[in-house]
């Protein structure tokens, strides 16, 4: 479900009337930290592999994911997003939502105004394919070769259940038209 303001959240107001409201840096670096972890999974990378191509420390990934990166220099998570952007470059185009594709774009990235809008901006186009993705993770390593098989058993029986309803629906008389 898509949030219906996409544009304040990903290009929201910096400069309001009153100067005394902070923000809560904090809440949105964790919100940030889960959304880049999400980010990365989709894309298939360990922190390792994320790190590595980003030139940084699998220590510094780490930091960004679990929202502690408040002070790290802004090198090193522009670094991190670079190396992010070019690997969901890799996926279809069609796996990125709207709104995930807007934030890698660096030069026209908003900041969300709350911690919590990390939540309800989709990673992917097809949303099941980040649930799916998630429970891939969630599965131990050595029973993962076992589930992509189980699944491709899965994908072969519904692609012949459909194309056995299609096969079906074509068969079926069409009403005459008067």
């Amino acid at each position: 479900m898509r949030s219906p303001n996409v544009a304040r959240l990903v290009y929201p107001s910096f400069v309001t009337s009153d100067s005394r409201s902070a923000r809560d840096w904090a809440g949105w670096m964790r919100g940030m930290g889960r959304y880049t972890r999400r980010l990365r999974q989709l894309a298939g990378l360990s922190q390792e592999q994320l790190a590595r191509r980003a030139g940084v420390s699998q220590g510094a990934v780490s930091r960004l994911e679990a929202g502690r990166a408040i002070n790290a220099p802004l090198v090193v998570v522009m670094k991190i997003n670079a190396a992010m952007r070019a690997a969901l470059q890799q996926l279809p185009s069609n796996v990125l939502s709207a709104e995930s594709r807007q934030i890698m774009q660096v030069p026209e990235r908003g900041i969300p105004a709350m911690p919590d809008e990390f939540a309800a901006l989709p990673v992917a186009e097809d949303e099941p394919l980040e649930e799916l993705v998630q429970l891939y993770w969630r599965v131990p390593a050595r029973l993962r070769p076992g589930m992509v098989e189980q699944t491709r058993g899965l994908v072969q029986l519904l692609v012949s259940m459909d194309g056995h309803a299609t096969a079906a629906e074509r068969r079926k008389p069409r009403a005459r038209r008067s």
